[in-house]
């Protein structure tokens, strides 16, 4: 009896055991997948920016003095006067170089002039015959570049009037010597910052140079702007005509006399240079009845005189 018991438990459990092996009712919990991590996206690294260079703090420019003069052309008609808004003095015609040894702000000029009323300018100070005289400071008026200066556009003959080297570049190879008495084409020019030499240079047309071209540096005591093999003298005197006012002078830089008007025919018997009467302009001397000896000085700038009779 003991033995058919055992037996029976034997089979229940091994049928029990078979049932739960093949699923049967026993209901097991899915397995949940594990939930992937999010990959982090790699930040760029960031480009470093350039430190700024620091710029040069500008060196302030230096006000004009006698000492370091600041250097001006007129390029339309300007009164020099005595004072700020003084007794007119002269005329300064287009062209003219003045060198500036004062710049006074309006403010300055009613504090060192009380009696000032000649309009709302800044003013210049020049020294004209050893005196100093004013300007009123109208900036279209002036120029730092030298109207005259040669270019292709406005070539300018002269004539040496002294032996003069002329070379391949500024300071460059010697070419030659000329001689006095020849004449020249300038159509450029060179400042000595340009060059980084000693002298401004003028580019002159020159068959045989490179390009045609040859340098020769500007001094201006050497040349002339007018032709110096055939100079004026009483017995060979030029006719000529003023194109614009000019004054004439009891001699070079002196005295004024008066002003000849636009298109008064003159006769030149004679001429100096800037080199021979130390001053900024060659000189014509003419014939003027009325003056002391019967001649006056007019200075030779080459714009407002002709050798052609106006129409």
């Amino acid at each position: 009896m003991l033995k058919k018991v055992t037996i029976l438990v034997l089979a229940i459990c091994l049928v029990a055991c078979a049932f739960t092996a093949c699923g049967g009712d026993t209901e097991t919990k899915p397995t949940t997948a594990p939930t992937a991590a999010p990959t982090a996206v790699p930040t760029a690294t960031p480009v470093p920016t350039a430190t700024p260079v620091p710029t040069a703090t500008p060196e302030p420019t230096a006000p004009p003095s006698e000492e370091n003069p600041l250097v001006l052309w007129i390029t339309s008609p300007m009164n020099l006067r005595k004072t700020p808004g003084g007794d007119m003095v002269v005329t300064l015609m287009n062209g003219v170089r003045i060198e500036v040894i004062q710049y006074l702000t309006l403010d300055e000029v009613y504090d060192q002039f009380e009696d000032y009323n000649g309009g709302d300018y800044d003013y210049l100070a020049i020294k004209y015959n050893g005196e100093i005289c004013w300007l009123a400071y109208i900036e279209e008026n002036y120029t730092d570049i030298n109207p005259a200066n040669p270019s292709e556009d406005n070539p300018k003959r002269y004539w040496v009037a002294d032996p003069m080297n002329i070379r391949k570049a500024p300071d460059g190879e010697l070419i030659t010597t000329l001689p006095i008495g020849t004449e020249i084409m300038a159509i450029g020019y060179l400042t000595k910052a340009e060059t980084n030499t000693q002298y401004d240079w003028l580019v002159i047309e020159y068959a045989e140079g490179e390009n045609g071209v040859a340098y020769m540096a500007f001094i201006a005591d050497k040349l002339s702007t007018t032709n110096i093999n055939s100079m004026p003298t009483p017995q060979n005197p030029w006719t000529m005509w003023v194109v614009d006012d000019m004054n004439i002078r009891t001699a070079p830089g002196g005295e004024r006399i008066t002003t000849l008007t636009d298109y008064t025919e003159i006769t030149v018997i004679g001429y100096l240079t800037k080199a021979e009467t130390n001053t900024e302009y060659d000189w014509l001397i003419i014939e003027y009845e009325t003056a002391e000896e019967g001649i006056a000085y007019m200075a030779y700038i080459e714009d407002m005189l002709s050798y052609d009779e106006p129409d």
